[in-house]
């Protein structure tokens, strides 16, 4: 069970931007964290969570991506997601409650693997 809706409280919350425009998508260069759980077997990642700074509005952002025995699902990082926190820590925080509530349906042996793993991040 985890324990990151307890500190939902302590988190700032997601920060509401409205100023991002159509032309801005996702990083395309290198983004400036990337935390991943290896696939044992396969050429990516089981998990995977990207942070960039946008430097533009000074506030962090976040993506998610996983990958399942039978299904998995993800986005790259950038603007165009709207995922925006004042911190790394709020940004990590929110990525790690994103790909949880995302796999919370999935009962299998990699959903475990991954929740343990994003919950030893916090």
């Amino acid at each position: 069970m985890s324990t990151l809706p307890l500190l939902d409280g302590m988190v700032p919350p997601p920060v509401t931007v409205d100023d991002v425009g159509p032309d801005e998508g996702v990083v395309a260069g290198d983004v400036d964290e990337v935390l991943a759980l290896p696939q044992p077997r396969m050429a990516w990642d089981a998990a995977r969570i990207e942070m960039h700074r946008d430097r533009t509005r000074d506030l962090w952002m976040w993506s998610v991506c996983f990958r399942l025995e039978t299904h998995g699902g993800g986005y790259r990082v950038g603007p165009k997601w709207h995922n925006f926190a004042e911190t790394r820590d709020a940004a990590l925080h929110w990525a790690i409650t994103e790909l949880l509530a995302r796999i919370a349906a999935c009962d299998s042996a990699m959903a475990r693997r991954i929740r343990s793993w994003a919950e030893g991040l916090s």
